[in-house]
């Protein structure tokens, strides 16, 4: 999805917004397993996403000086979501699905 959503948007943004496949990673590990971060994750995870969030806000409506009509990044910006969201998913139930037992030493 990264490609198609790079079409509609800077390759500086979509790496900007790929950095936040951690905060997505634990957001949807914690519900997976059914379980509250603990106070000072929520709190990281709160300040993560307000980073994000103020990363691609000047991205949902630009004017484009040149010809003075507005540009959308917004289709983009929600396909990197999506992305991430499914990297999430993907990092979560890897494991899990492969079969693989973690050894204790």
């Amino acid at each position: 999805m990264f490609p198609l959503a790079e079409q509609h948007v800077s390759s500086a943004l979509a790496g900007m917004l790929n950095g936040a496949t951690p905060l997505f990673a634990a957001l949807v590990a914690s519900a997976l397993a059914r379980r509250a971060p603990s106070r000072r994750v929520a709190a990281g995870l709160a300040i993560g996403f307000a980073g994000a969030a103020l990363i691609a806000l000047p991205s949902l409506s630009s004017a484009n000086a040149a010809t003075d009509r507005v540009t959308s990044q917004t289709p983009g910006i929600l396909m990197i979501l999506m992305a991430l969201v499914s990297y999430a998913f993907a990092y979560s139930l890897a494991r899990p699905l492969s079969g693989a037992t973690v050894r204790s030493q």
